[in-house]
């Protein structure tokens, strides 16, 4: 509810927003990094790509994978 209160009172207060808010360009986050609590791994980073179709964006599939692992640094003073 104090969401909807802050939407109001930046509606009646703002020009800016209250266009912005119209128009409603909003983009849903489609990739990221989420951390879990595993009972006996303990914490786990994982990366993910959320995937919807196009025709229908209601279902989202969830990929998740592990980051990749950090490269060696070199040793080379070059």
């Amino acid at each position: 509810m104090a969401e909807r209160n802050l939407i109001d009172e930046l509606t009646a207060s703002s020009r800016d927003f209250r266009r912005l808010w119209a128009d409603h360009h909003v983009r849903a986050k489609t990739r990221g990094r989420k951390r879990f609590v595993h009972p006996r791994l303990g914490e786990l980073a994982l990366d993910y790509v959320a995937m919807r179709a196009p025709d229908d964006p209601d279902p989202t599939m969830m990929i998740y994978s592990p980051p990749p692992a950090p490269r060696p640094r070199s040793r080379c003073a070059c």
